[in-house]
C-alpha cells in the first residue's frame, strides 16, 4: 500500500495537479494566519477574563 507522502509526491509529478495545488498556497497561508491569530486572540481573552486555561485549538474546516 502506497503511503500519503508517496502518493502525494506521485501526484506532484503531474504538470496539471502541480499547478493546481501551488494554486492554492496563498489561500493555505491565510487560512494559517487567520487560524493563528484567532488562537492567540482565544487565548488572550479567556485567560484574561475567566483565569483558566486556554481552550484547545479550533479545527480548520478548510
Amino acid at each position: 500500500m502506497m503511503s500519503f507522502a508517496e502518493y502525494h509526491r506521485k501526484k506532484m509529478e503531474d504538470p496539471e495537479f502541480k499547478r493546481e495545488y501551488d494554486a492554492l498556497e496563498g489561500w493555505f497561508q491565510e487560512e494559517l494566519a487567520a487560524q493563528e491569530t484567532s488562537e492567540r486572540h482565544a487565548e488572550q481573552t479567556d485567560t484574561h477574563r475567566s483565569g483558566k486555561q486556554p481552550l484547545a485549538p479550533h479545527v480548520s474546516f478548510a
